[in-house]
């Protein structure tokens, strides 16, 4: 065993504290299940298949959900009950995403759940993609399931 005087004595125990406190902080990301990053989105759709809303334990579960369409040249369609929203994204490396705000047609009524996952969007900051489902995480979550056919005639 070592003699150490009362100053290096201190250091050492920051030390050891400051890596404690970082192994702790990122053991649980370690953990986490990761998908896969998603590529090449253009031109697909996407069904919203269930949202949970930030701080909220509860997932929202949506029988025909709004359709969220990749278009060419990193913009996106927002296909809710009625109306129709249009905005742009941008997919980086990491499964790093960004959506800006979008502008929507205003005919009618939307539903109460295809207004919160309108504004849920610009929220999200991760995408991970397992199969055919689209995983947005951020402030909040939302859960898609690819379609199988294109949707065409939408704008």
């Amino acid at each position: 065993m070592f003699i150490f005087t009362g100053e290096q004595t201190l250091m050492k125990y920051f030390v050891r504290t400051v890596l404690l406190f970082l192994l702790a902080a990122l053991l649980p990301a370690s953990c986490e299940r990761e998908g896969m990053v998603p590529t090449g989105l253009e031109a697909s759709s996407w069904r919203v298949t269930r949202y949970q809303e930030a701080g909220k334990l509860r997932w929202e579960r949506l029988q025909e959900g709004p359709l969220l369409i990749f278009v060419d040249g990193g913009n996106y369609l927002l296909k809710l009950d009625v109306n129709v929203c249009e905005g742009e994204y941008r997919l980086f490396s990491h499964g790093e995403i960004y959506f800006s705000g979008s502008a929507c047609t205003k005919v009618c009524c939307d539903g109460t759940a295809s207004l919160k996952v309108r504004s849920l969007l610009p929220r999200m900051t991760k995408a991970e993609q397992e199969g055919d489902h689209l995983y947005l995480k951020g402030k909040g979550r939302i859960e898609l399931k690819k379609v199988s056919s294109p949707v065409s005639g939408v704008r």
